[in-house]
């Protein structure tokens, strides 16, 4: 694996399951921008915006500073672009009831349900299938979706419910245990001060003493926080900073 993406995405990119030395590149971001803003979409409704910026779905700066006409302004903001979307799909999904832990807990659900309601439903279609047809004839909303009833199709369907949700769990298993739990923060973080700095904006972490806190000092220090508070109302330049100290130690340590 050469980055963040699964090998086999199921049911798509899960940017919370990546390892961390396997962290998704700018480049694949890119890619993905069109696919994660449909997805976004999709999550938040085609009619909200999302709390971020006014009128506009994606993350962006209208004030800031950067020159958009030239070819570094315009990559950078290209970037935050991309990496804004991936930044906020796992706590958009996860609002929306949508993301893959929700998903695991109902494969759960699924498989203990179905086989408790399989030995009943299986008496009852076994027992009363004309009934059944008859009744849903009854139902305006079944004679409007002009279904044929297969009462064997789904006697065989709910039988085999269980092992089904047994094989689909198996697809949606967490990859890795112990994942860092500032995973996402920190590499956009870090993906974000990579843009700045091809754009020739400095964004550096200070922490002098361990009785100081940490701060943020360079000519795109100012930008690189507003940046992620359109993303996060409640975030903070102590955190930005801190994320970035973090990508410095895991950086050092890889070096040793």
């Amino acid at each position: 694996m050469n980055s963040g993406r699964n090998p086999q995405p199921f049911p798509v990119e899960l940017p919370w399951e990546a390892y961390a030395e396997n962290r998704v590149a700018i480049e694949e971001l890119r890619e993905r921008c069109p696919r994660n803003e449909n997805v976004l979409r999709l999550t938040w409704g085609q009619e909200a915006t999302p709390p971020f910026a006014k009128g506009a779905l994606g993350p962006l700066l209208d004030d800031s500073g950067v020159d958009r006409t030239t070819s570094s302004g315009k990559v950078l903001h290209e970037d935050l672009y991309a990496i804004g979307f991936w930044y906020m799909l796992p706590a958009a999904q996860r609002a929306a009831d949508a993301d893959i832990d929700a998903t695991r807990s109902y494969l759960k659900d699924l498989e203990r349900l179905s086989q408790e309601i399989w030995p009943a439903l299986h008496h009852v279609l076994s027992m009363l299938p004309n009934s059944i047809s008859y009744y849903l004839g009854e139902m305006d909303d079944w004679v409007e979706s002009s279904h044929d009833l297969d009462i064997a199709m789904i006697k065989d369907f709910v039988r085999f419910l269980p092992e089904i949700s047994r094989a689909l769990a198996s697809d949606v298993r967490v990859l890795r245990r112990g994942r860092p739990s500032n995973f996402v923060l920190d590499h956009s973080a870090d993906l974000a001060q990579a843009a700045f700095k091809r754009a020739g904006l400095v964004v550096d972490p200070r922490n002098e003493s361990p009785t100081m806190s940490a701060r943020l000092v360079g000519d795109g220090a100012a930008l690189f926080v507003a940046y992620f508070q359109l993303l996060d109302g409640y975030m903070s330049e102590l955190r930005l900073a801190q994320a970035l100290l973090r990508n410095r130690r895991r950086e050092q340590r890889s070096r040793t």
